[in-house]
């Protein structure tokens, strides 16, 4: 009796692994802004010496023109692309990073952001998107990141996570995703057209400061909030930094994998980051960090400048993206 149910377990798993396998040799769905810049950067990554890493932050906060501009004004020449991608979390981070070493020959600059997206949100652990990146060999890296947010909470996540990547190498559920493909409930088309703009795209242009989060954000609570944390901050980190600096181990060894100079930006945002600077003292690799909170670059926490408490909004990030060429073409000098 148990041969035979034995027999029938390994020619599941196996007839899933084949269509896994075949499935990963057509063309993978269309991913707002993720396929599009893959797209792109297999295409022309041979044109960009600089490429900035990270999730809706880095996305929303860095204009190539603006930060190329200023390079070139300070006698730093650069062209950059924003390899940003809402939600980024650690295994879709490297990922990218692979996609940069194999289609970026020229790059030798990367700038990445220190907080990606945590791997607790269930919704998208069976999406398209997470099963592009996520792979078994991802899961020490994946373990780490619940590690980091959860504070010790919520450890069924593991077991969940787990599930979820042994789901998609195994390709259950294949079949009914191809007929009954995910509708999302953002789905905007192509939203960055021929990448003239860099891999950057504002969050007014979608779907406008008519958003519910602009709207929520320009309440006078919110206000009151966001200028409450303002004038408080003490760069002391919340106990989610302070869980997650010891996973950057990982991300770091991924990103020096890559030749060239590496720099890692906390911000713009409210968040602490005592945790992380700890961990960069005894970090052994050469590494610029870069800080943009209120204590080190009060200018860019004007309540008015932010779409909402986590993303500025246009204007304040040309003003953002400026900054950040003064201060790497500094460092670059002064190193």
């Amino acid at each position: 009796m148990a041969v035979p149910v034995i027999l029938t377990l390994v020619v599941f798993f196996l007839t899933g692994l084949l269509l896994n396998y075949l499935d990963r040799l057509r063309p993978f769905p269309f991913i707002p802004v993720l396929s599009e810049k893959l797209e792109h950067f297999r295409a022309h990554g041979e044109q960009y010496d600089t490429v900035f890493i990270g999730t809706s932050r880095l996305f929303r906060h860095v204009i190539p023109e603006a930060f190329d501009a200023e390079m070139a004004r300070l006698g730093c020449a650069s062209h950059s692309f924003n390899y940003g991608v809402a939600g980024m979390d650690p295994p879709e981070f490297a990922a990218i990073i692979r996609e940069v070493g194999q289609h970026g020959p020229n790059v030798r600059r990367i700038v990445w952001e220190s907080g990606l997206a945590r791997q607790l949100d269930r919704e998208h652990w069976w999406t398209d998107k997470t099963r592009w990146s996520n792979r078994l060999a991802t899961l020490p890296v994946s373990w780490r990141n619940i590690a980091a947010h959860t504070q010790g909470l919520e450890r069924l996540s593991y077991l969940a996570y787990t599930q979820s990547v042994l789901f998609h190498e195994l390709g259950m559920g294949m079949l009914a995703r191809r007929v009954f493909p995910e509708v999302s409930a953002w789905n905007p088309g192509r939203l960055l057209g021929n990448m003239e703009n860099g891999g950057w795209l504002a969050l007014e242009v979608e779907p406008g400061l008519d958003h519910p989060r602009h709207r929520d954000f320009m309440t006078q609570k919110e206000q009151a909030e966001f200028i409450r944390r303002r004038d408080a901050f003490d760069g002391k980190s919340d106990q989610e930094m302070r869980y997650y600096a010891p996973y950057l181990d990982h991300l770091t060894a991924e990103i020096s994998a890559l030749p060239g100079e590496h720099i890692l930006i906390h911000g713009p945002t409210l968040k602490g980051d005592s945790a992380l600077r700890n961990w960069l003292t005894k970090a052994d690799m050469n590494l610029l960090y870069l800080r943009y909170t209120p204590d080190t670059t009060p200018n860019l926490f004007d309540p008015a400048d932010w779409f909402d408490d986590g993303h500025l909004l246009q204007d304040s990030a040309r003003r953002f993206s400026r900054q950040l060429a003064q201060d790497i073409c500094r460092n670059r000098d002064e190193r």
